[in-house]
């Protein structure tokens, strides 16, 4: 009988067992060819099939499994290498985009994008002063103010992946997590698009994002097809109860360097830098106590336990375990609880001792505890297990005002008609007005079935 079989939970079990201390010979001579199989598929789908694979070969113990599992464990490892290893040209092209001081004299790059310029190699888009995209500008007309790099902060998988692990390939990336300063959060924008990124959806009414959002998604990529969200707060938006003060953010930054166990990854070459970066204006994360504690929010007051990875648990265990010295125990208690994080952050970090058995300070847990608040508490429970989307939609009402829950349940029941367009996409196109009533009948249909889902479960 397989692990599976026994139980369902056993290969999450036994996969974090190999994950967190040294490989157990006992164990892994206990696991058949179905079960090596099990175990691999249980990682890929939790996003750590190329640390698996790095953990068994650095211990020899490759060789047990089964040879299509061992193929399968390493291709996934060099694709997710060579993915980061374009993930991170593209970061670098980006970083130079934002970063980079423009001032001086712009040039029309051909009459394909009128609105985009160029300086010894940089694009921005048409800012100039007199002309126009429908005119032919003089340089002079061209010249503008000096204007100072945009101060950027890298988040979580990027920079974990070239921070805390041996390897860039043992960390699958989903998308780059950037954060810059909300005043010049549309500046940001527009650097991007420069470069060819797009928004690819609408808001689902004017100025949505903006109330209720944290960050702007864009979708592009010169070798990759990457997505990026440039944040301008973190967690939540202006409505939103669970969203921190960003101020002290800004004041937990350093610099992001390299893990010594391998050379950096690609990132831009703006002058002679620090740490082997290559980088005059330093790139910037997050300090390791509040890089924890966002990530802890982010897993469970975004996504929940339920519906976030192994790797996310990952991520902490290794911040953890690799920067314990350096995480100020007592400001990251305090901080939980001024941003109403407390519960979130003990439920994480309990969630990653329990998986990775991840060692916290003597009595850490117990002064956290005081700190938890049980309305966030509630919603973190609540989320620590599958939920509808209904459920979800709850959630976040919660969180807001009711001035706030008015105008965001309004939003959903009568959208903008270019969202319902891009959303429905009706063939033909003029019966777009018909989507109204089949969007509220799917409304009405999701109440229903949460309602009845909630009904059982008591």
């Amino acid at each position: 009988m397989g692990i599976a079989a026994k139980n369902p939970d056993l290969p999450q079990h036994t996969l974090c067992h190999l994950l967190s201390s040294e490989v157990d010979a006992a164990l892994t001579s206990t696991l058949g060819p179905d079960d090596w199989r099990v175990l691999a598929a249980t990682a890929r789908r939790e996003g750590v099939a190329p640390l698996l694979y790095h953990t068994l070969n650095e211990a020899e113990m490759l060789a047990l499994a089964p040879s299509d599992v061992q193929a399968e464990l390493r291709q996934t490892y060099y694709a997710t290498t060579a993915r980061n290893l374009l993930l991170y040209r593209e970061f670098s092209r980006i970083l130079t985009a934002l970063r980079v001081s423009f001032k001086g004299r712009f040039f029309r790059i051909g009459p394909s994008n009128p609105h985009v310029w160029a300086q010894k190699g940089h694009l921005l888009p048409y800012i100039g002063v007199g002309g126009g995209p429908d005119k032919k500008p003089t340089l002079k007309s061209l010249r503008v103010s000096p204007s100072p790099p945009l101060p950027v902060i890298i988040l979580k998988g990027a920079a974990l992946a070239a921070t805390l692990y041996p390897s860039i390939g043992l960390r699958p990336m989903g998308d780059l997590d950037l954060l810059v300063p909300e005043e010049r959060l549309a500046e940001g924008v527009t650097r991007l698009k420069a470069l060819g990124y797009v928004e690819p959806y609408p808001d689902i009414a004017a100025g949505f994002n903006a109330l209720f959002g944290h960050h702007v998604h864009l979708q592009g990529g010169q070798d990759i097809h990457l997505a990026v969200e440039l944040h301008w707060t973190l967690i939540g938006g202006q409505h939103d109860r669970r969203s921190p003060s960003l101020p002290w953010f800004w004041t937990q930054t350093e610099a992001l360097t390299p893990s010594p166990l391998r050379p950096p990854p690609p990132l831009p070459t703006l002058g002679e830098g620090e740490g082997g970066w290559g980088m005059g204006e330093r790139v910037l994360t997050l300090t390791p106590t509040a890089h924890l504690l966002y990530l802890c929010a982010h897993l469970m007051l975004q996504h929940g336990e339920a519906h976030s990875p192994l790797r996310w648990f990952y991520d902490i265990h290794l911040l953890v375990t690799r920067e314990r010295q350096r995480i100020d125990w007592d400001e990251l208690v305090l901080r939980a609880q001024d941003f109403h994080w407390a519960s979130a952050l003990h439920a994480a970090l309990a969630g990653t001792a329990a998986r990775f058995a991840t060692p916290l300070p003597v009595g850490f847990s117990e002064s956290l505890i005081e700190s938890v608040d049980s309305r966030n508490q509630a919603l973190v429970q609540r989320k620590a297990g599958p939920q509808t989307r209904g459920e979800r939609v709850s959630d976040a009402l919660a969180s807001f005002s009711w001035r706030a829950r008015l105008q965001l349940v309004l939003a959903h029941v009568i959208p903008s008609p270019v969202y319902v367009r891009w959303r429905y996409k009706p063939r033909p196109a003029w019966l777009w007005p018909l989507c109204y009533p089949y969007r509220w009948l799917d409304i009405l249909r999701e109440g229903l079935s949460t309602l009845w889902k909630i009904a059982s479960r008591r």
